[in-house]
């Protein structure tokens, strides 16, 4: 199982994606003279990797989040994620002195990964840092789906949905590599989109606020959005967009993930359930159902995407996404046998989840994994009220990957034989 586990985890390296697609030197870096900039989780092995492929390579920058690590600490422009805070908008305010340092011959290639909406931002004019903050803490907490949750940091943000750009000099190529951990085929919308600008739905924007977001944040957001400051922004924004030549590729995504899970296993039936983004209690159900209509012999039934847990609790345990589903499909299939297993199936059978960057919520881990032959006297309901499967899972259970080497969103894996 770890074995499984740790080659589905190398495959999703951001360099071997770059490796896996045919022709991706051919088709899509420049010749030319270049500035590489990374924006996300990944940005620095994503910006290594093109530098790599790429001849002539010149200005070099990549803003990851405060813990990562490396040798090449001169390149790194250091933010905050999940949340945002000052370091935040210090790497956003940085991150335009260094386009604007782009010599006017270098192209740029823009490596962009999930995390960035997060690592670094600008407010919009007339609003402050502080109600940003207020705003993505909110958001983050409500369950709000990771779309919608954009949209509204887009329409308040000077750095998002193509705010990069206005500071770049003047004319120039564009060469957007993407990375993409959102569930849906618009992956020029990771992170909020920096580089590309496309208008909004107000509409939209203003409903989910409404929804998402307490009723003195929303009203200064639907505010915002009939101000002339919002209109007049989005003109500058379109016209640096304007003045940009753009080439955009999809290095990965969600179903491509999938497909190399897939290919790990081999000699039985793999069940795809695609990339999801449904809540956290209708994914459950989801995979039992599913798990009730699998035919007899070994199998692997996989998933991605990311199911936001709510949580109720003031001060939660330590978890995420996936210890939480981890536990909570342990609960279910070991715990309460709800498929009525025998003995012998059930301690075939593991589940699995873990984040493809290697970081699970607020804990140091990729996720967690459970077998069949791990059952104890602990009471798994308990940790799940508390949101603490972090806890649960310690030691032996959880996954320890390396992290920020990809972010393709979760995958989720149960494996076994049935009778």
């Amino acid at each position: 199982m770890q074995d499984v586990l740790r080659s589905i985890y190398d495959s999703l390296h951001i360099r071997n994606l770059l490796n896996q697609e045919n022709n991706f030197q051919k088709n899509f870096v420049p010749q030319a003279k270049l500035s590489i900039v990374g924006l996300g989780k990944v940005a620095y092995h994503h910006v290594q990797a093109m530098s790599e492929m790429s001849p002539n390579v010149g200005l070099k920058a990549a803003i990851v989040p405060q813990d990562f690590t490396c040798i090449h600490e001169e390149m790194l422009i250091r933010g905050s994620h999940p949340e945002l805070q000052a370091l935040s908008f210090e790497a956003g305010r940085k991150l335009i002195r260094t386009l604007q340092k782009i010599p006017s011959d270098s192209a740029l290639i823009f490596c962009l990964s999930g995390g960035g909406s997060a690592l670094a931002e600008i407010p919009a004019p007339g609003l402050d840092e502080s109600f940003l903050v207020a705003v993505n803490s909110h958001l983050l907490k409500s369950g709000c789906p990771i779309m919608e949750m954009n949209a509204i940091r887009m329409a308040l943000s000077a750095l998002k949905n193509g705010g990069a750009l206005c500071g770049l000099p003047g004319r120039g190529e564009v060469y957007l590599s993407v990375l993409s951990d959102i569930p849906t085929d618009d992956w020029r919308a990771v992170s909020s989109s920096p580089v590309i600008y496309r208008e909004l739905d107000v509409r939209r924007v203003r409903e989910s606020a409404e929804r998402w977001l307490p009723e003195n944040l929303a009203r200064t957001v639907t505010n915002y959005l009939d101000s002339t400051d919002y209109k007049s922004l989005q003109e500058v924004k379109a016209q640096a967009g304007e003045r940009c030549k753009l080439n955009c590729q999809l290095v990965a995504d969600g179903k491509r993930a999938l497909e190399l899970v897939a290919g790990q296993f081999k000699g039985g039936h793999t069940f795809n359930l695609g990339v999801m983004s449904c809540s956290f209690g209708e994914a459950i159900e989801c995979h039992l159902q599913a798990l009730k209509q699998i035919p007899s012999g070994p199998f692997a039934l996989i998933s991605g995407g990311e199911c936001p847990v709510t949580i109720t609790l003031p001060s939660p345990g330590r978890g995420g996404r996936n210890t939480h589903f981890a536990l909570a499909m342990t609960e279910k299939i070991f715990y309460e046998n709800v498929l009525r297993l025998s003995s012998k199936e059930l301690q075939s059978w593991w589940v699995a989840s873990l984040a493809t960057d290697g970081r699970d919520g607020n804990c140091a881990c990729a996720g967690a994994c459970f077998r069949g032959d791990m059952v104890s006297s602990a009471r798994p309901e308990e940790f799940l009220r508390k949101f603490d499967s972090y806890n649960f899972f310690r030691p032996d259970a959880l996954l320890l990957f390396e992290e920020y080497q990809s972010n393709l969103m979760d995958v989720r894996i149960i494996s076994g034989f049935k009778k």
